[in-house]
């Protein structure tokens, strides 16, 4: 068995075969998907399944055009939700907000009204901010992380 990830740029695979000791293939697995929600938030998509932008950063975050330009890196003036006119930087940046939003709602059983206020709720294991502010401060990664450690078991 051949496990592919990638490591910035590069693609490179683990044959588990030939390394030493024994590892558990579901843990492998589970560990390397665990970063994609199961649950999917209705509200997040449109009628053809494409992601509604809109819904996930303004909606359901109510993070404002001045936040999500941050947070893309792009100028305030080009944050627009209309199709065919959205920075490609900012519909990467809300993707990867909408699969934490998703990921959490797994956490909560799909509760969507707890996931919401999880996210605008001050906790103190994240240095007394909310995950909200955490998104909006640039630091989405580091949410992702401490996610990913409860998860999978781990102490943050």
């Amino acid at each position: 068995m051949i496990i592919w990830l990638y490591f910035g740029l590069k693609l490179v695979y683990i044959r588990p075969d030939n390394i030493k000791g024994s590892y558990n293939m579901d843990q492998i697995n589970h560990q390397l998907f665990s970063n994609i929600a199961h649950t999917k938030i209705p509200d997040f998509y449109t009628p053809e399944g494409d992601t509604n932008y809109r819904q996930v950063a303004s909606v359901f975050l109510k993070l404002s055009n001045d936040d999500l330009a941050k947070i893309a890196s792009v100028s305030v003036k080009t944050v627009r939700f209309d199709e065919g006119k959205m920075p490609q930087a900012l519909k990467d940046r809300i993707e990867e907000i909408k699969n934490v939003c998703e990921l959490v709602a797994d956490m909560l059983g799909g509760d969507l009204k707890k996931t919401q206020l999880w996210f605008t709720t001050k906790n103190q294991m994240l240095g007394n901010i909310s995950p909200r502010d955490m998104i909006r401060f640039g630091r989405y990664n580091k949410l992702l992380d401490i996610l990913m450690d409860i998860k999978n078991g781990n102490n943050p």
